[in-house]
């Protein structure tokens, strides 16, 4: 069995106006800004292991990390918990 190594989470969140594709894909108006959540996973010495980028309209959508907006921070949520709260995205 291989044994697992650390990894490290990288969380990148920006926001900018939405590009002529991505307004059509995402319905969103031209003055609409777009969030943008780039999440990358490295390992030990820093080489990238998967990334991931999402992104919706800015106006519908806000971040927060659930270890700072929990009562424990250790505590796990289902998706139906968060769902109840207008929690639509985990990453």
């Amino acid at each position: 069995m291989a044994q697992q190594r650390p990894v490290r989470w990288i969380t990148l969140t920006t926001a900018r106006l939405a590009y002529e594709d991505e307004r059509t894909q995402l319905r969103m108006d031209y003055t609409e800004a777009v969030l943008i959540i780039t999440r990358t996973m490295c390992d030990q010495q820093g080489r990238m292991l998967e990334a991931t980028e999402v992104k919706v309209p800015a106006n519908r959508f806000e971040i927060g990390h659930g270890a700072e907006l929990a009562d424990d921070p250790h505590a796990l949520f289902t998706p139906e918990e968060l769902a109840s709260e207008g929690i639509a995205l985990i990453i």
